[in-house]
């Protein structure tokens, strides 16, 4: 492999791979990882492979006033942000994340804001934290009171079992190149049915060995 290549965002992606939850939300009761810990990871990765953050936006801002079902009024935030990155003669992106939060106080936009930070650099960086983020509270809540077994995830849509299978070809012929390459034309839907799943990081273990 090159040095050119040797720098190519790929190599932060496939070695950002898996953060391990350090946090736990004692109101809900589930474990999350945290933005400190998902940017330490990301940070790491970036200096290795000479990539570095081009540009961040928030393209999406929204906040109101909603009232629960207990008569209490909260502050409602959702964000979406927006991340490119540059290996200093290319720029990769755009990645999006988005994140809604709630709170009494002041607090629900930072919340929303650091939320969707997260999700975009995870979808970047394809980093899994070993489950599914749309996965339901309770059932989070029930595994960490001893559930046996996990969830079992969702089915992948059509046009994601297209683009594993397309990917796996890719992958065995072309390796950590080739999949980069390939990841970076699904369309935004596909890429964050993908990020995550043991489907796709079957195709990245392939990669890795090709």
């Amino acid at each position: 492999m090159s040095d050119k290549k040797a720098t190519h965002p790929m190599v932060a992606m496939l070695a950002a791979g898996y953060v391990q939850k350090d946090k736990v939300n004692k109101f809900h009761n589930y474990r999350y990882a945290s933005d400190e810990t998902v940017s330490h990871k990301v940070r790491d990765t970036m200096r290795s492979a000479g990539v570095f953050v081009a540009s961040c936006e928030i393209t999406k801002f929204d906040s109101k006033e909603i009232t629960t079902g207990k008569g209490e009024t909260l502050q409602y935030c959702e964000v979406i942000c927006s991340f490119h990155f540059s290996d200093g003669e290319h720029v990769y992106g755009p990645y999006q994340g988005c994140a809604s939060a709630a709170d009494k106080g002041d607090k629900a936009a930072m919340k929303a804001m650091t939320g969707a930070r997260k999700y975009a650099i995870a979808q970047a960086f394809l980093i899994s934290w070993g489950d599914d983020p749309e996965a339901d509270e309770s059932t989070d809540a029930a595994m960490e009171e001893g559930g046996s077994s996990a969830p079992v995830p969702p089915p992948l849509s059509t046009a994601a079992i297209t683009a594993i299978t397309a990917a796996t070809a890719v992958a065995k012929a072309n390796g950590m190149e080739g999949l980069h390459q390939t990841w970076s034309m699904f369309s935004q839907e596909v890429k964050a049915e993908l990020s995550g799943r043991p489907e796709w990081e079957s195709v990245k273990a392939i990669a890795e060995k090709a």
